[in-house]
């Protein structure tokens, strides 16, 4: 379980993390936002994805929602996520860190 999430607060993102993932909250490897160049957006301030912490379903929903979004085969997308990861824009999201007290 990933000590960090992301909770999307933006509206039109929000809505379709919780159609891809059942959830505006996304696991993160990190509470520091990365600078990445992201497609339509130019460099931003991101967090990356903790994609080893989603499930399989979770997976292959956001391979297949990215592959719609961006026109191109499935098969691509998931290569690109394996290999180069996914950022999330940080504008619009909140970092919630998982502590135990006790």
């Amino acid at each position: 379980m990933s000590a960090f999430h992301v909770i999307v607060t933006d509206p039109a993102r929000r809505a379709a993390f919780e159609k891809v993932f059942g959830s505006a909250s996304v696991p993160v490897k990190s509470a520091v936002p990365i600078t990445a160049e992201l497609a339509g957006k130019g460099v931003v301030k991101a967090y990356q994805l903790d994609l080893e912490a989603l499930d399989a379903d979770a997976f292959g929903r956001l391979v297949e929602h990215l592959a719609a979004k961006f026109e191109t085969l499935p098969s691509v997308v998931e290569t690109t996520l394996r290999t180069e990861g996914m950022a999330i824009m940080a504008e619009g999201c909140v970092v919630a860190i998982r502590t135990r007290l006790f």
